[in-house]
This record gives structure tokens, C-alpha cells and sequence, in this order.
């Protein structure tokens, strides 16, 4: 296999539209189980991220097919990673996975071209929380090479560590399908050879100002980053082939870690067999990109 390549949407959510009109016509994308699991929120703001969150993810997807918003289904796996239905899989060969911490939606898309080739992917996203006693999570959920390699910073770093390596954690457990099933001892990630790069990230917006275009339009990308894994899963990987399942407990595993800013950083974590690589692109979808969606379908629809 060689390099695959992942698509990263990162959508801003701090600030969403609460309209009656526009959230009606958000939820005419979704399926009656989504606006089930939406309505169970029981904070009116967790509502209406729940919401948002599933439309950004359909408007994404709709960016790789010719296919409304509303015709994408889901099913989940296990431990409730979420993926296409296996029909949509087997005609798109889309992978995703999604995160959200805060202000950030962070989609990522990989196609796989071969879908007889499995591909598992995870990301995450995570913000600095200056609360956290760093110490004793670490000490339950770290390696040591991890727990080394972190407490060899200067204190000031440790904090900004501990959170990438949370990051990449997630990532890693999050592509692999099975949760806590991967004990977080049993692999590490080794940074005694990362370098860093600027990735510069492409826009869809259309509306906006210059500051607001600028503010997202370079990352701090790192890579080198090595994964050592000292313990099988207790459980048996598999992922989706256009016949099944099969087994990825074989696979070649590549990881990056990126930040947003100072507060923001999301890993992303790819396996396939023989994987070669893994290309970033960098995206941002704005909320003004999904209203524009939004009003394109409508025009459809409406002819």
C-alpha cells in the first residue's frame, strides 16, 4: 500500500446559529434516530452542537459524492465507532472519524481507493486544561518511555506534552475500533525524533474577513513520531472490506500530531497493510461554508 492521503476538516462551533427556521432546516438532514439522540441532551447548547455536529459531518461527506446531505447512513461498530453503512462504504469507500473538544469539530476523511484493502482511522482533538493533575493520570496511563520522555522537559512543557500525547492516545485507540479493550500502557509514542513544519490550510469559506481567513491559515505540523506497541489488543482488530470484515491486527501504523494554537492540538492515526505513509490536506469548513450548502440543496430541491 502505498502513502494515503487524509483529509482534515477542522470546523470553528463556538458560535452557532440558534434560529428556529435554520435549525428546522438542519434537522431535515438527519435521520429520526439522530434528532433522537440530539434531543436527549439536556443542555439546550449541547442540543444544538449535537446537531450542528452531525450536519457538518454529512455537508463534509457530501463534498465527496454527489449525494445530498440527507442520504448518508450510519452504523456503529462495538465500542460505537461510527461509519458508513456498509452499502454507502462499499460504493464511496469513504473512511471518517470525528472529534470535538470546545470551540473545535474536527472531520477526517480518507478514501480508500481499494476497498478490499482495509484502512483504520482515528483523530482527535484536544484544548489545555490548566486543572488537570497531570501527575497521576500519567502515572495510570502512561508508559514509561512516554512518562520519561516528558518529565525530561522543562516543567513549563510538560503540561503542553502531556496533552499531545493524550491527543495521539486517542487517535490510536479511536482507529483501532475497540476503545479501552488497548490498554494505554500497551504502546507508546516515542518523540525523540520529531521535527515540525508549517502546513499551510486551505479554506472553503465564502464569506469572511481577512483577519478570520488568516487566523486558521497556518499549523505547526510534527512528525517523526514513532509507535511502539508492547501489547496486543485482548481483542481481535478488524475493519470493514467491501465482502466483511478482516482482521488488522497486522496492520503498519502512522501517526501526526498538529497544533491549532497554543491551546489546541489534534493527532490523527492511520493502519493499513503495508501503509507506506500518511499525507495530510488541511481544510477548514466554517459555518458560513455549511449555511452555503445548506441554501445549494435547497436550490436543488427545489427544482
Amino acid at each position: 500500500m502505498s502513502n494515503s492521503v487524509v483529509d482534515l476538516w477542522l470546523c470553528p462551533i463556538e458560535e452557532l446559529d440558534e434560529s428556529e427556521a435554520l435549525t428546522a432546516e438542519l434537522k431535515a438532514w438527519l435521520t429520526d434516530d439522530e434528532i433522537a439522540k440530539v434531543s436527549r441532551y439536556k443542555m439546550e447548547r449541547d442540543r444544538l452542537r449535537g446537531l450542528y455536529v452531525r450536519c457538518f459531518l454529512r455537508a463534509i461527506l457530501s463534498r465527496y459524492a454527489n449525494r445530498h446531505p440527507n442520504w448518508w447512513r450510519f452504523e456503529y461498530g462495538d465500542k460505537g465507532k461510527p461509519r458508513l453503512s456498509a452499502d454507502q462504504f462499499s460504493k464511496t469507500g469513504i473512511e471518517f472519524n470525528i472529534s470535538h473538544s470546545r470551540d473545535y469539530l474536527l472531520v477526517a476523511v480518507c478514501l480508500n481507493n481499494s476497498v478490499l484493502d482495509p484502512i483504520a482511522l482515528g483523530v482527535d482533538i484536544e484544548h489545555s486544561r490548566d486543572n488537570t493533575n497531570i501527575q497521576s493520570i500519567m502515572t495510570h496511563y502512561f508508559s514509561h518511555l512516554e512518562i520519561d520522555q516528558l518529565m525530561a522537559l522543562d516543567e513549563s512543557q510538560q503540561s503542553t506534552r502531556f496533552f499531545d500525547l493524550w491527543a495521539l492516545k486517542e487517535s490510536y485507540i479511536k482507529a483501532t475500533g475497540i476503545g479501552l479493550a488497548t490498554s494505554l500502557k500497551g504502546f507508546a509514542f516515542d518523540f525523540s525524533k520529531v521535527t515540525d513544519r508549517t502546513e499551510i490550510m486551505r479554506t472553503g469559506m465564502v464569506n469572511g474577513s481577512a483577519e478570520e481567513k488568516e487566523k486558521y491559515s497556518q499549523l505547526a505540523l510534527f512528525q517523526g513520531l514513532e509507535l511502539h506497541i508492547f501489547e496486543e489488543p485482548d481483542r481481535e482488530i478488524t475493519t470493514r472490506v467491501a465482502t466483511g470484515k478482516k482482521r488488522c491486527n497486522n496492520f503498519d501504523w502512522k501517526s501526526l500530531l498538529g497544533r491549532v494554537d497554543d491551546q489546541y492540538r489534534f493527532a490523527v492515526t492511520l493502519g493499513g497493510e503495508g501503509l507506506a505513509g500518511m499525507e495530510l490536506n488541511m481544510n477548514e469548513f466554517r459555518t458560513s461554508d455549511l449555511f452555503s450548502q445548506l441554501e445549494t440543496f435547497k436550490s436543488k430541491d427545489s427544482t
